[in-house]
């Protein structure tokens, strides 16, 4: 793990800790080279995910990518599965 991508973890709670529901996703986005993002996305580990317990709920943490010239409909296609996915919470 890259040492600025661990500064943003470190900093998550302090931004999705504060909400009052039971729930929060924080999806940390990195840029990457257009190839390294259509292998993964072929691969669909393009969303690594944890979720951790907090008081009284739990922050799911996303972490994931978009290419830097990116097409909107290859993004959109990739999130709407992820976002799908919620409704399993």
């Amino acid at each position: 793990m890259r040492e600025e991508h661990r500064q943003d973890l470190v900093q998550l709670p302090s931004y999705a800790g504060p909400a009052r529901v039971e729930h929060v996703i924080a999806c940390l986005v990195y840029p990457w080279r257009l190839p390294t993002w259509e292998s993964y996305r072929e691969c669909r580990r393009l969303f690594l995910k944890a979720r951790l317990p907090t008081f009284g709920g739990a922050v799911s943490v996303w972490l994931t990518a978009t290419p830097r010239c990116a097409n909107p409909e290859r993004l959109v296609e990739a999130w709407i599965g992820q976002i799908e996915s919620l409704r399993s919470f």
